[in-house]
């Protein structure tokens, strides 16, 4: 049980249990109300306030002055929301759907538990968040009088499925509450907000664009969720190219938050503006807003706030090569990020992967201290040569032109043999290197996998799902120290990581591996984890927000002109809609196995003759609407 619900059962039985402790005199007033007391709530801390109510509804009410207690526990409540103090926010929302369970106000009630919700949300608390605003969305089930409770719980119930990944549900959710919106039983600033995040997350551009519109000319105006709604527009401006744009709607808006105290919103708008800032290429100004930004939700305690802040400041650190600072970033943001959800296997692969790296930096100097030394070396035994040259040519002419001759074209083979013997070694050890982050990398994208079906609370998938994720696990493990796969090892671990995927979409795609008759699969070669960082890339960013329909996964190997053909075709969503939800969740993630497998192609071509290539196609169908993407990978056959 948490502190939060614990708070709220003594709220309950405070209302029959006398408070001991009052810090202002509440002596009976004979016939009076104790209520005359409440303005001091003013001043008091919350402890204090909590002790002062506590006392008073132990005592009879009547129902006039129930309902103003609960107004003024509900207007105190607000005040610490608005304030970012979400903890005394939460005990104060539990003391209030006390009262109201007391005047009988079932409606009231059910307020306090949505609000109960939102405070919890903005800790990130996500699944105490949705429990609570499922009870609320429960309480008034049965009744056909509380059309705006269930409007408010059915939106905060979508609140947390957008931030536990579930769009459609969310969309879902919100379009049961828009008949209710549309009959004024809620605030349409408010359920524009909502829709118009969920069309993001979920792609839909000109929709998300449209509701914030239609916020912005809401009759009924509130600074806050305007402020909030001006900010919205920062997304659309910056997938669209429009950086200046986008930062005078932030900062248009955080003039408002500024205005009303809305800390929340403004240490989110002050990130934001920080991460376009990085987009153009400003790292200082980016720097500047991003370190401001997480100051102010560590003051409000925000953590998913601070989350991103820490991401993006590892970035621009990168950016800037300064790399102890960027893995500083990244540590507190993956500590922080187990105490969010708890995967602290996380941190150990990220220390792992870092710890490889600064491995493979040091690497790299000794060897190139190594290649200065060698280069001395051989200029010292140039000289040396040419002397003793000069020397001979003294005593005979003939024999010393010739004895030249043969010395200086074996030193001259012996130089070039070593030179081209070092940079193989060179890049295959750079090679090496890459494939030792590759493959902690695709270890974090399986666990967040995982991670979905914990949540969805799946018990038996997430069972399955973990034994087919100790193969996986066991042949890459087995495969990572191989410089070469045969085509046929390959495909056996494409087709586990697909049949992965396929189970945590809930089969929202169809696959299919095909092999030409003229490929030789056992004895075929290519480097390892080559292709599945686009396999990945066409799932997650493609397939799995398709809405209309099965998607499809199509990959095909063939070989012309002495290379291997590698065609993955998906009918997603395009790369233009993943792109907006890359811009929306810069967060959480950005492909560093691509990043990887585009270094280790630029490799490969130093070290073959035939070059490797990448060719990245849109599709397009009969009206050209994005019907997905292309990626064709060549390799050549010589590596085998």
């Amino acid at each position: 049980m948490t502190r939060h619900s614990i708070v709220w059962i003594v709220g309950v039985l405070a209302l029959q249990v006398s408070a001991q402790v009052v810090d202002v005199d509440v002596s009976d007033p004979g016939n009076g109300s104790l209520l005359q007391y409440i303005p001091v709530h003013k001043a008091a801390d919350t402890d204090s306030f909590v002790k002062l109510v506590t006392h008073i509804i132990d005592r009879p009410q009547n129902a006039q002055d129930l309902s103003l207690l609960g107004q003024i526990v509900h207007e105190r409540a607000e005040e610490m929301f608005i304030q970012g103090a979400f903890h005394d926010a939460i005990d104060l929302f539990g003391m209030e759907a006390a009262i109201w369970k007391q005047a009988d106000s079932l409606e009231q009630q059910c307020v306090a538990f949505t609000r109960m919700s939102r405070s919890h949300y903005r800790l990130g608390e996500h699944l105490q968040a949705l429990h609570l605003a499922n009870e609320a969305l429960a309480m008034v089930a049965d009744s056909s009088s509380t059309p705006r409770c269930e409007a408010a719980a059915l939106i905060e119930i979508a609140w947390n499925n957008l931030r536990l990944l579930d769009y459609n549900k969310a969309i879902e959710c919100l379009h049961k509450a828009e008949p209710m919106v549309a009959a004024g039983h809620y605030d349409l600033q408010h359920f524009s907000n909502a829709l118009a995040k969920a069309y993001l997350y979920a792609g839909r551009l000109e929709e998300s664009l449209n509701e914030i519109r239609k916020g912005l000319n809401a009759e009924e105006q509130e600074p806050g969720i305007t402020a909030t709604l001006i900010a919205n527009q920062a997304p659309v401006y910056t997938l669209q190219g429009h950086y200046e744009e986008a930062i005078a709607q932030l900062k248009r808006a955080n003039a408002i938050n500024r205005r009303i105290g809305y800390k929340e919103q403004l240490s989110s708008n002050t990130l934001a503006i920080g991460g376009v800032f990085y987009r153009m290429g400003q790292l200082d100004s980016a720097l500047s807003y991003i370190t401001s930004g997480i100051e102010q939700s560590r003051a409000i305690g925000d953590r998913p706030r601070i989350l991103y802040g820490y991401m993006r400041l590892a970035d621009i650190y990168a950016a800037q090569g300064n790399f102890e600072l960027a893995y500083e970033a990244s540590r507190k943001r993956f500590e922080l990020n187990d105490s969010l959800y708890g995967a602290a296997q996380l941190n150990k692969l990220a220390s792992v992967e870092w710890e490889r790296h600064l491995a493979h930096k040091q690497s790299e100097i000794d060897l190139l201290t190594t290649q200065k030394a060698l280069h001395e070396l051989n200029l010292r035994r140039e000289k040396t040569i040419r002397n003793l040259s000069i020397g001979i040519i003294v005593l005979t002419l003939l024999f010393g032109g010739w004895l030249i001759h043969n010395i200086r074209a074996s030193a001259r083979r012996k130089q070039e043999a070593s030179a081209e013997r070092f940079s193989r070694e060179l890049m295959e050890s750079e090679m090496s290197a890459l494939k030792a982050q590759m493959n902690p990398h695709f270890l974090f994208n399986t666990l967040n996998s995982i991670k979905v079906f914990i949540v969805r609370n799946e018990p038996r998938v997430a069972a399955d799902y973990l034994a087919k994720f100790a193969r996986l696990v066991r042949l890459t493990l087995q495969y990572s120290n191989s410089r070469l796969l045969t085509l046929e090892q390959e495909i056996e671990v494409l087709e586990l990581y697909v049949l992965m995927e396929t189970i945590r979409t809930d089969h929202a795609f169809e696959s299919c591996i095909e092999v030409d008759d003229s490929i030789d699969a056992a004895h075929c070669k290519l480097p390892p984890m080559l292709l599945q960082p686009y396999v990945e890339n066409a799932i997650w960013h493609g397939l799995a927000h398709k809405k209309n329909g099965k998607g499809h996964l199509n990959i095909r190997f063939t070989q012309s002109n002495g290379f291997l053909e590698c065609i993955i075709e998906d009918d997603g969503v395009g790369r233009q809609a993943a792109q907006a939800l890359r811009q929306e969740q810069s967060g959480l993630r950005k492909s560093l196995g691509m990043k990887i497998t585009g270094d280790r192609i630029a490799l490969i071509n130093r070290m073959f003759e035939k070059k490797p290539s990448v060719r990245i196609r849109d599709l397009v169908d009969m009206t050209g609407n994005p019907a997905g993407t292309e990626v064709t990978v060549n390799i050549p056959l010589e590596m085998s």
